[in-house]
């Protein structure tokens, strides 16, 4: 992996512009498992596949809306 990290590899970007984020990436931003992020992703958790469609890819920005509509769902349950 490169020598930057996440933060500062995003900062580099054109503005309105964010990188879609590996498995383990999306992982390290919420601090959770890899088992958490399956479990997830079978409850229906937004993601993308490469062109190639052998890797999966996570916007950040729909996973937070995503996360935000479940617990909202859970309050009103």
């Amino acid at each position: 992996m490169a020598s930057t990290d996440l933060a500062a590899r995003a900062a580099e970007l054109p503005a309105g512009i964010r990188p879609l984020l590996k498995k383990r990436e999306l992982q390290a931003y919420f601090g959770v498992s890899h088992w958490t992020v399956d479990q997830w992703l079978k409850a229906g958790c937004p993601k993308r596949r490469t062109p190639g469609g052998r890797a999966l890819r996570f916007d950040l920005a729909a996973v937070e809306r995503w996360m935000d509509e479940v617990e909202q769902g859970a309050q009103t349950a």
